[in-house]
């Protein structure tokens, strides 16, 4: 018998599908994703009354009961495919570039990925394989809506007394400051949690009526307005620019509906944008995208406690809430690293430790400036795999999972209709080398942080062979600079892009 943990508490699936019908003109919404919703509610309470059509190319499972409950991710891990939509993605080389690793002597490889995106109404969330956190990871100049939208849309949480120890202590390698606040000046780490999550019945605050936040409240707000129709499972979206409107409108054909003289929205993943967009014959311009690096290492569930020295190399004033910007510094301090994880009880997404963080460029310590966004949790099942045979640690360890966006290392993304799938570029050796080797380092001191032991960034990135008791093999490495499924932390960083233009994604697609 498996020793799956996912395995147990499984329920039927409902399915629904809605469809809409066809209106002309007003503004056309196009996006598997909650900021459709959100998007069209705006509209709404602002008063608009032109059509506002919101299209989508999954079905809509709004009305499934099992959607809410914080076990989805847990319960629904051999059918979540149903929820997702398949992006063909290849990693390629610039054509002046090489693509010769500058560690290794030999050739990065091409890759031709399949990447998983949330499917239909509010799709991104729905999908989502862990609950969606969101971290310090926005800037004093984003709008100030934004901040009022997290408060609204999150619960907060204490930290436990695990996290406490591995916040203190990635606080102190780092040199950088806990925080609060969501919106920060510089690099930071997070001394709370904001949960995605919101309590079933809104006049009390019962932590037994707690539900995932996937704004269905404001969905369902959004549809009853007259003016307001939905469209899913569209294809073959087509679109023709009308060159004598300012701003510009589009006559928009597609499988189900035609539309005229509309303003186009688009709420979605850049991956699918790019595809629709190229594929719909507007000619999109190429996007430049962080990289989205992640790691994966099975620990063991029992750390002791080692009390160490360990020397920062921060920018001067970070721990203290300044800016940085008179230069970098040592601090000399000791710090107890090592967890027992063996007595935590899983959250209902399985998740036992969280924390959530934003770093300098370790090649430039002196400046203050952002250039890491992540986040690293402990979980005994790495749900974004999507293969129904699941990927779970064995007795006695957990995963430790570190994800993070590189700011600084941004890939051109475009896409090839010859190919049919969306085409990522490589950088130069020099930058992709040393970046991958920066995360490496993150993870090295993560794993410190909770292990007590060390390790080195060659280690983690360095490919092993791995077989199982039946002779069965394959190359695996600790850590990948490129993802197969949309991590819940992409979704919290593109919905604020798209809703309130904060500025992480070469601007709003």
């Amino acid at each position: 018998m498996s020793c799956r943990p996912t395995n147990s508490g499984r329920v039927t699936l409902a399915r629904t599908v809605t469809t809409s019908s066809t209106s002309a003109a007003g503004t056309l919404i196009i996006g598997d994703t909650a900021a459709n919703a959100l998007y069209a509610r705006r509209l709404v309470a602002n008063g608009v009354v032109s059509p506002i059509n919101m299209v989508t190319e999954a079905r809509d499972y709004t009305t499934d009961p099992e959607l809410p409950s914080q076990r989805f991710a847990v319960d629904h891990t051999k059918t979540i495919l149903k929820y997702l939509i398949r992006e063909q993605v290849q990693l390629l080389h610039s054509s002046d570039e090489t693509g010769l690793n500058n560690r290794t002597g030999n050739p990065r490889p091409e890759l031709a990925i399949d990447y998983y995106v949330g499917a239909g109404i509010l799709g991104d969330f729905v999908s989502a394989y862990i609950i969606p956190r969101a971290g310090p990871w926005f800037y004093q100049s984003s709008n100030a809506h934004l901040v009022r939208f997290f408060n609204d849309s999150t619960i907060q949480r204490n930290l436990n007394a695990q996290e406490r120890v591995i916040n203190t202590f990635l606080k102190t390698t780092w040199g950088i400051r806990g925080t609060n606040s969501l919106v920060v000046e510089g690099p930071c780490i997070l001394d709370t949690h904001y949960e995605f999550l919101t309590y079933a019945d809104t006049r009390t605050e019962d932590d037994d009526f707690i539900s995932r936040q996937l704004f269905l409240q404001q969905y369902n707000t959004a549809i009853v307005a007259p003016n307001v129709n939905i469209s899913t499972e569209v294809y073959d979206m087509k679109f023709t620019r009308n060159s004598t409107t300012t701003p510009d409108t589009w006559n928009f054909t597609s499988s189900k509906l035609s539309l005229t003289n509309v303003r186009v929205k688009w709420e979605t993943n850049p991956f699918t944008y790019i595809r629709l967009a190229t594929n719909g014959g507007i000619n999109p311009r190429p996007i430049l995208l962080p990289t989205f690096y992640r790691a994966r290492i099975a620990i063991p569930l029992k750390n002791d406690p080692v009390t160490m020295t360990v020397e920062s190399s921060s920018s001067s004033s970070s721990m203290s809430g300044g800016c940085g910007c008179g230069g970098s510094s040592s601090i000399t301090s000791t710090v107890i690293a090592g967890v027992d994880l063996t007595n935590i009880t899983p959250g209902p997404d399985m998740v036992t430790t969280y924390q959530a963080f934003s770093l300098y460029d370790f090649n430039n310590t002196g400046n203050s400036a952002v250039c890491w966004l992540g986040q690293c949790y402990t979980t005994t099942e790495d749900l974004s795999d999507v293969n129904p045979g699941g990927l779970f640690s064995s007795p006695g360890y957990t995963f430790l999972i570190v994800e993070a966006l590189c700011l600084k290392n941004k890939r051109t993304l475009s896409y090839s209709t010859t190919q049919q799938a969306a085409q990522f570029f490589y950088n130069s050796s020099a930058i992709e080398d040393g970046y991958l080797d920066q995360f490496g380092n993150i993870v090295a001191d993560i794993y410190q942080a909770y292990t007590g032991l060390t390790t080195t960034n060659t280690t983690l990135i360095g490919v092993n062979e791995i077989c199982d008791s039946k002779g069965q093999c394959s190359d695996i490495s600790a850590i990948t600079d490129y993802v197969t499924r949309e991590s819940p932390m992409s979704t919290v960083i593109q919905l604020a892009t798209v809703l309130y233009g904060y500025n992480v994604f070469g601007g709003v697609f």
